[in-house]
């Protein structure tokens, strides 16, 4: 129970903190592009969100399989990484192919080649998750608390630089999720990934399993934020705007939850008896 409670206060404070300096952004972001530019870009942010974390039924299914195979464990890991990366990248293609097109689509040029960015900046909180399922899988969560703060103090860095030199395009402000990816890939210089450890049989037990985790929390993180763009067909500018703002100070209110859910997965996945899950409950 000692262990538990560290580990949920090491993961609380860096989901905490982490969400703090992210409202902090929310606001800085407000006054610096204006109420009608901010409510443009919490369109692209959210969808960037979705996108983001859309995919997180595949770093649960990582986390079970290596708690209970953990013998093959780089090829486990190999292959989640290698499958989830194809799948954004391939996304991210298909939507750039038809930003490329004059098809008909309910989005303007300009919304369309925001969402794209949108997608871009998505792809660092893939990568993020995949490192945080890293150390989630292995119960490293004071590795897995400085990834998550170290992520999201690059972000509030990058974003004084764009305010020092007066950038105001949109598109800036979404692509720098990206960024930090690097400082992730450093970090993992020394983890053991091959893609010639791809197995195809833990692919398709992979896929079986978090492709009904994807569709799920696709579906959850879409209700979320549906009011936010149903809202963005009737009103523009300010109120859009402010209604984002009310909606960042949310999320900070219902990390707790998240917290447990972290921290309880590796060991659920480890029940194997009637006794462990009744010593887990």
């Amino acid at each position: 129970m000692l262990k538990v409670f560290k580990d949920f206060v090491k993961v609380g404070f860096s989901n905490y903190i982490s969400q703090i300096i992210a409202a902090l952004m929310s606001f800085i972001l407000a006054r610096w592009l204006g109420p009608v530019d901010f409510g443009v870009f919490s369109i692209g942010f959210y969808i960037l969100t979705i996108f983001g974390l859309g995919f997180t039924g595949f770093d649960q299914s990582y986390v079970n399989f290596t708690v209970r195979f953990s013998e093959k464990e780089e090829e486990i890991f190999s292959t989640y990484a290698a499958l989830k990366i194809i799948l954004v990248f391939l996304f991210i293609v298909l939507f750039a192919m038809f930003c490329l097109f004059p098809l008909p689509c309910v989005f303007s040029g300009i919304r369309r080649s925001m969402i794209l960015y949108a997608l871009i900046g998505g792809l660092g909180m893939n990568i993020l998750m995949i490192g945080l399922s890293y150390f989630q899988a292995k119960e490293q969560f004071g590795n897995y608390s400085r990834i998550r703060l170290i992520y999201y103090t690059i972000l509030f860095f990058l974003l004084f630089i764009g305010i020092q030199f007066e950038v105001e395009e949109i598109n800036y402000y979404l692509l720098i999720y990206v960024v930090p990816i690097f400082f992730i890939l450093k970090v993992f210089r020394k983890v053991k990934f091959s893609i010639f450890k791809f197995k195809k049989d833990i692919a398709q037990r992979l896929w079986r399993l978090g492709s009904w985790l994807i569709l799920s929390h696709f579906v959850r993180l879409v209700n979320l934020r549906i009011d936010f763009f149903w809202l963005s067909r009737y009103f523009k500018g300010e109120i859009l705007g402010q209604y984002s703002a009310a909606l960042r100070l949310v999320n900070i209110f219902v990390l707790l939850i998240g917290t447990f859910s972290v921290l309880i997965l590796p060991k659920a996945s480890a029940i194997k008896t009637a006794k462990q899950f009744k010593i887990l409950v």
